[in-house]
């Protein structure tokens, strides 16, 4: 019955239907799309050893999280898929499941080993990544108090600017491309997180409003971490949520630099104010809940709170 959805997204466009129904349409098909990209992934991993089965699930697991990145590119909204992707996966996913987790279990305990690693990984990646957006704003001729300028040369110092930050963008993406396939392999060969790798031969994962809220919601079956969470499995729930945001800031960011680069669309590093620190308190918050190595509802309902809160925030931009 969904199938008939895709075929309908294919003709809303062209029918050119109304706005909210060509949205609502492509919508529901696009999360389509992902189960069955997610099965046939799955199919194959039966096939193949653990290992492979591993680095099969991260090359194709965000595949149509890639694309949407891509179209937003094309729309100029990149940055909103990439943030929305990762608070989905740190707060809503990782929250929900520690809240029904610990309404099953009270307290739940999961192995801190991998889980630290990954986390110092993710909030090492924050922290390169907002580099442009700090060295933007302190360089900023109205930024530093007491900057008297003429005309002339602030337009040109803006524009030297511009170019600074295209060129600081772009080898900061080549670096933690880098880094993030050294980090690849590390997970593979040292098996971090081996439960993963290990389920995905059984069990479906999710791999990750508008670009920020609502899109990365069409881009992964949430439900699958939650599963694991209710059979009592919090660290592969951990391992889930924050390695797919892994694969957002350290892959999919830098990626949509290069292809924007490759392409000659307009792409940094630089973030606004508000992402800054939405995405800086977010990657915290995670990081302080998962360091102790346990979970509990309150600390769901905790992480659930700031996504609701940056969603109504959303709303009114």
């Amino acid at each position: 019955m969904l199938l008939t959805f895709i075929p309908m997204s294919i003709a809303s466009h062209f029918g050119n239907w109304d706005v909210a129904l060509r949205f609502s349409v492509s919508f529901i098909a696009t999360m389509n799309l992902t189960k069955f990209l997610n099965e046939a992934t799955d199919s194959l991993s039966n096939q193949l050893d653990r290992k492979h089965t591993g680095l099969l699930n991260v090359s194709f697991g965000n595949a149509v999280k890639i694309v949407a990145a891509i179209a937003a590119l094309l729309q100029g909204t990149y940055h909103f898929a990439i943030l929305g992707s990762i608070l989905t996966n740190i707060l809503l996913i990782l929250g929900w499941s520690f809240i029904v987790a610990g309404l099953k279990f009270s307290m739940s305990d999961f192995e801190t080993t991998a889980a630290q690693a990954s986390s110092s990984f993710m909030l090492l990646t924050c922290i390169i990544l907002m580099m442009p957006t700090a060295h933007h704003a302190l360089s900023n001729p109205y930024f530093m108090q007491g900057s008297a300028l003429s005309e002339a040369d602030t337009d040109s110092k803006e524009q030297w600017q511009d170019v600074l930050l295209k060129s600081v963008s772009r080898a900061t993406a080549i670096l933690t491309l880098v880094m993030y396939f050294v980090y690849l392999f590390f997970q593979v060969r040292y098996q971090l997180v081996a439960s993963i790798e290990e389920l995905c031969e059984k069990y479906y994962f999710p791999k990750s409003f508008i670009s920020l809220i609502l899109l990365p919601l069409a881009n992964a079956d949430n439900t699958s971490a939650m599963k694991m969470a209710m059979r009592g499995q919090m660290g592969v729930t951990v391992d889930i949520c924050i390695g797919s945001a892994i694969q957002s800031i350290a892959f999919m960011e830098p990626l949509l630099v290069i292809v924007g680069w490759i392409t000659g669309h307009e792409v940094h590093l630089f973030f606004g104010k508000f992402e800054t620190i939405v995405f800086f308190s977010s990657v915290l918050l995670a990081l302080t809940v998962v360091k102790n190595g346990k979970s509990n509802y309150l600390e769901g309902v905790v992480l659930v709170t700031l996504y609701l809160i940056i969603a109504l925030a959303c709303s009114q931009l």
